[in-house]
C-alpha cells in the first residue's frame, strides 16, 4: 500500500506496446530533414525565409535537452527547495486571472518529502 492519497496514486496501465512520444516524432523529423534537404534548401532560398529558418532551427536546438531529458531531468514527484526572486513579469492565473509574478532561479535543492505533502 502507498502512502500517497487514491487520486494521487499512479494509475494503472492501460495499453501495451511501445508508444511514440516527442523524441521518437523529433528523431523522425530529423531523419526527414537530412534525407530531403537539398529539395527543402531550394524552398528556402528567400532571404526573409531564411531569417525564420535561422530563428527557428536556433529555437529548436535549445529546445532539444528539454525535449530529450525533460525539465532538469526530474521525475514528476521531486520536491525541491528553491532559491531565487520574483521578477517584473507576470503571467494571469488561468482560474483566477490574477497577475502571477515569474520567479527568477537562482538555486535549488532535491529535498525529501515532506510528511504531509497537501496539507
Amino acid at each position: 500500500m502507498t502512502d500517497r492519497p487514491a487520486a494521487l496514486a499512479d494509475p494503472p496501465p492501460t495499453e501495451t506496446g511501445r508508444r511514440f512520444g516527442s523524441v521518437e516524432v523529433l528523431a523522425v523529423l530529423l531523419v526527414l530533414l537530412v534525407i530531403f534537404r537539398n529539395p527543402l534548401a531550394g524552398l528556402i532560398s528567400g532571404a526573409r525565409l531564411q531569417t525564420w529558418t535561422t530563428v527557428f532551427v536556433s529555437v529548436l536546438v535549445q529546445a532539444v535537452p528539454f525535449l530529450v531529458f525533460g525539465v532538469a531531468g526530474l521525475a514528476a514527484d521531486t520536491w525541491l527547495r528553491v532559491i531565487g526572486r520574483y521578477s517584473a513579469r507576470t503571467a494571469p492565473d488561468e482560474i483566477s486571472q490574477a497577475a502571477v509574478p515569474y520567479l527568477e532561479v537562482t538555486a535549488w535543492q532535491e529535498i525529501a518529502p515532506p510528511r504531509q505533502p497537501y496539507e
